[in-house]
């Protein structure tokens, strides 16, 4: 099974201020980001200032946003196609397909506006077709959002909320 980190299977989403945001990283743009990074670590030491200036900036950055990572596995016979993920019925990304060879990986990047008096609760749909569209299936997962009195930011969900089994739904006419 292709591996995700060498894959341009990867889906970057960004919501703020209620605004949705996707983007596929291809293989050459995969490339670049690491030996750009690569130029760049290898180019000099730190000093000071850079470590103080960078955990700052990622102290700044985890304060006020989730990253979330979702790996999706196709684990049936055939391909699912015309796949769609929503969160609070809203689409996420536009429609595309999971072969049983590649799987998806979604990592959302969630701002902290999103909470309504320092919580919220998201509600994630899959929904999708077997390769002979002979079915579509739901899938469904709630997760709660929250900051705590210490202002830090975390996640919850009880065990019904879970992502549940597949379950064939009706085919739109």
């Amino acid at each position: 099974m292709e591996e995700l980190e060498n894959s341009e299977n990867t889906i970057f989403i960004e919501i703020s201020n209620g605004l949705i945001a996707s983007q596929p990283i291809i293989p050459e743009e995969m490339a670049t980001i690491k030996e750009t990074a690569k130029k760049l670590a290898d180019s000099r030491v730190p000093d000071e200032t850079d470590k103080a200036v960078l955990d700052w900036s990622v102290s700044t950055f985890f304060k006020h946003n989730y990253i979330l990572q979702i790996d999706m596995y196709n684990n049936g016979a055939g391909n699912a196609i015309d796949v769609e993920y929503k969160m609070n019925d809203r689409p996420l990304v536009f429609s595309y397909s999971i072969t049983t060879d590649k799987p998806k990986r979604l990592v959302f990047i969630l701002n902290d506006d999103m909470l309504e008096n320092n919580e919220s609760t998201l509600s994630f749909v899959l929904e999708y077709s077997d390769v002979a569209s002979l079915a579509r299936y739901q899938q469904k997962e709630t997760i709660n959002f929250f900051r705590n009195t210490e202002g830090d930011l975390g996640i919850s969900q009880f065990s019904a909320d879970f992502l549940t089994k597949p379950v064939e739904i009706n085919k739109e006419p």
